[in-house]
């Protein structure tokens, strides 16, 4: 997966990279991989969370999706030139409004879609008909797919943790009672940064 993103970074046009709510761990290799990238950020305190990316994970652009009118518009607005590769755990109208977006020859690579867990009719997609015309690649893939390249991972990881590279914010709660409301926070955006759940202190 490594050698991959280094070859998508070796190519002569700028890359354009666009995520979608997740960890801060996938702005580290974005930032080491590509030029640009933009998020999207799915928060109850938009401004603050919008500013979060923006200023301490190093985000190029970001947006408060619930504000945009028009999810088309507004990431052609970020990416004039089209994305070159896309992150997708959203799914719904988000993911109708990238592949829309997509450059030619883009690829998505696709981990869940959480706008569709636990909907008794989940949304379809409308606009898979861009994947011909623009010969976009999409694939699903879980964790363990690639769970031989950890120690590769630990030691990439590692390294630039030691040189600074990674930012991160946690959002603790403190208790194992609390549990319950930080796991149902998650859901509508109330965590600032990566919740945990502190169960002792000793």
């Amino acid at each position: 997966m490594l050698d991959s993103m280094r070859s998508a970074h070796r190519r002569k046009e700028s890359l354009s990279l666009f995520l979608l709510h997740r960890e801060q761990l996938v702005r580290l290799l974005v930032n080491l991989q590509s030029s640009m990238a933009a998020m999207s950020s799915e928060v109850l305190e938009q401004m603050r969370k919008v500013e979060l990316l923006k200023d301490k994970f190093g985000f190029d652009a970001a947006f408060n999706y619930k504000e945009e009118p028009d999810l088309t518009v507004a990431l052609k607005r970020y990416f004039p030139e089209g994305i070159d590769i896309y992150f997708e755990n959203v799914g719904g109208p988000m993911l109708d409004a990238v592949l829309l977006n997509m450059r030619m020859h883009g690829r998505i690579a696709v981990c869940g879609m959480v706008s569709q867990h636990g909907m008794t009719d989940p949304a379809g997609i409308h606009n898979l008909f861009c994947l011909v015309p623009k010969r976009i690649s999409m694939k699903g893939f879980i964790q363990s797919d690639y769970i031989n390249l950890f120690p590769q991972f630990v030691d990439y990881m590692t390294k630039h943790y030691k040189d600074g590279k990674i930012a991160y914010v946690e959002d603790m709660s403190i208790g194992l009672e609390n549990a319950p409301a930080a796991f149902v926070g998650l859901f509508s955006g109330k965590n600032v940064g990566k919740q945990v759940v502190c169960v002792s202190q000793e």
